[in-house]
């Protein structure tokens, strides 16, 4: 079997990449002896991690399957720093739509996308710094017509893996209602644990429709969550494990950027 060292020979060699700055031709050839030989001085000194990949990263612009493929090998190999490729891949794919290379922006995107659902699946655990660059750099991404689809998707991604990664805070021992009404137009719960998908199912949508909810000092567990953009209010609401069924709006990426910053407090409305 082939070594991590071979591996990340592998990698510096096969890729072939621009490294001028933005807006200057191409006039400089890469010497792959001196990378070859700086990615195997940064292996042997940080233990085996991907910083020297993900200090490169940002100079990629071509040949986004290699990329691809040696990401997946580095993170499969090492248990290497995704949640940094991940933040380097989301400036890489802005740079590239500023740039007009908009298909090369669109398969960088789609990288850090599944890259989100890899590091959701196992649970990795990440920095709220991480979050919030990721939704900014999400946000801005969003701006481009061309691109706006995939970032959407990549911020559902993210609300998903952050719920993911959330515990069940303090004082919620167990399944329960503290209070359900109506007042003013909204239906309110308040000091609840809602745990699966089947607790309390509203019209369509496999598990809990925030619309039309006043939701205060709440935890979902294992729940769908439908939003399709009308009035709702959340304060300290926590979501653990949870799924997001939700129509992209205005008013969604407030409820999608609450989510990453959770315990989620927002008024949508």
């Amino acid at each position: 079997m082939d070594t991590l060292q071979e591996y990340e020979i592998d990698l510096f060699v096969s890729l072939e990449y621009d490294s001028r700055p933005m807006g200057e031709s191409m006039t400089k050839t890469v010497d792959w002896k001196g990378w070859i030989t700086l990615a195997l001085a940064v292996i042997i000194f940080v233990g085996g991690t991907v910083w020297a990949l993900a200090a490169e990263f940002s100079k990629i612009d071509k040949h986004i399957s290699r990329v691809e493929t040696a990401v997946r090998i580095v993170g499969a190999k090492q248990g290497g720093d995704t949640k940094a490729l991940i933040d380097e891949a989301l400036t890489v794919a802005k740079n590239a739509a500023d740039a007009g290379r908009t298909e090369s922006a669109k398969n960088i995107l789609g990288i850090a996308n599944r890259l989100l659902t890899e590091q959701k699946a196992s649970s990795e655990q990440a920095p709220q710094e991480f979050f919030n660059t990721a939704i900014k750099n999400y946000e801005k991404l969003r701006k481009s017509p061309l691109l706006a689809s995939l970032a959407w998707d990549g911020s559902t991604k993210l609300a998903e893996y952050r719920s993911a990664i959330t515990p069940i805070p303090p004082g919620f021992n167990g399944v329960a209602i503290g209070e359900m009404r109506q007042m003013n137009g909204y239906s309110i719960l308040k000091n609840s644990f809602i745990s699966g998908q089947n607790a309390i199912k509203t019209p369509g949508c496999a598990g809990f429709d925030l619309d039309g909810w006043h939701v205060d000092n709440v935890v979902f567990q294992n729940v769908t969550i439908c939003y399709r953009g009308g009035l709702a209010l959340l304060r300290n609401v926590h979501f653990v494990n949870c799924q997001f069924d939700v129509l992209e709006s205005p008013r969604a990426d407030q409820l999608i950027e609450a989510v990453v910053k959770q315990p989620a407090t927002v008024v949508l409305g």
